[in-house]
């Protein structure tokens, strides 16, 4: 991956974001209740937030960076990696601590630029969804992070505790639209609004099988196209006239 284009692409959609980001920082301020309720001593004592060293972009880069390697965790490839091995690339880099406190800020950037690398649909698309697992199995009782959110769902692997990817891509394998829900969510409920864009060919897996949502984008222009169950029957073909180049 060439770090440089990365960050070169990241930085041109980051800082009109970071530039906002910067007039619209508030100093926080402690909660007060009667004057002179609080000792002297600690009036002072409350440190501003501070400009952080690294720059927007550089924590994006990193955070696609962990993707591409084969750590684990984010805390090993930050700690054991980036800090020992990246110095060169990233010279202002922070504590681990730290970067953990600069990633919420980087998400909204990270959205927007996914969004705008967006292909545009070529008449072929294929979509999937993929397990996003947010802890063992066997942990999932005494699970804290995403309690409540995260939900138990079931792939062609087995069972899960997490999330589901959703995407779809054309024929070049370019991304076109993408998405993410709990772990018990069907894979043909987000189906609608990742291909209202797309026409043509929609292809995927038997998980998507469902005749009302077949007739619903055979509607809009779109044939989702699936392996058939078994005992089971093709209900509905499009019938393409030959063009005059075949003939």
């Amino acid at each position: 991956m060439d770090i440089v284009a990365l960050f070169y692409d990241l930085d041109n959609d980051a800082t009109q974001f970071s530039q906002r980001f910067s007039r619209n920082r508030k100093r926080p301020t402690l909660p007060t209740t009667k004057r002179h309720s609080r000792p002297r001593r600690y009036r002072h004592h409350h440190r501003p937030n501070r400009k952080s060293a690294m720059h927007i972009s550089e924590v994006m880069v990193l955070m696609i960076l962990f993707h591409a390697k084969n750590y684990r965790t984010f805390k090993h490839f930050y700690l054991s990696h980036v800090r020992q091995n990246m110095q060169g690339e990233f010279p202002n880099l922070v504590s681990y601590n730290r970067f953990t406190e600069l990633v919420p800020h980087a998400l909204a950037v990270l959205i927007g630029f996914l969004n705008a690398r967006k292909a545009n649909c070529s008449g072929v698309s294929f979509i999937d969804s993929t397990s996003l697992r947010v802890c063992h199995n066997m942990r999932i009782n005494s699970h804290k992070v995403m309690a409540g959110i995260a939900q138990r769902g079931k792939t062609s692997t087995g069972w899960f505790f997490g999330f589901k990817l959703h995407l779809t891509t054309n024929d070049k394998g370019e991304l076109l639209e993408v998405c993410m829900t709990s772990g018990n969510t069907d894979d043909r409920v987000p189906v609608d609004k990742l291909t209202k864009k797309l026409w043509g060919k929609l292809f995927g897996d038997r998980g998507y099988i469902s005749q009302t949502l077949f007739e619903k984008l055979f509607g809009r222009g779109l044939c989702l196209i699936t392996r058939l169950k078994s005992k089971m029957k093709n209900r509905l073909m499009p019938h393409e006239e030959p063009s005059d180049a075949a003939v």
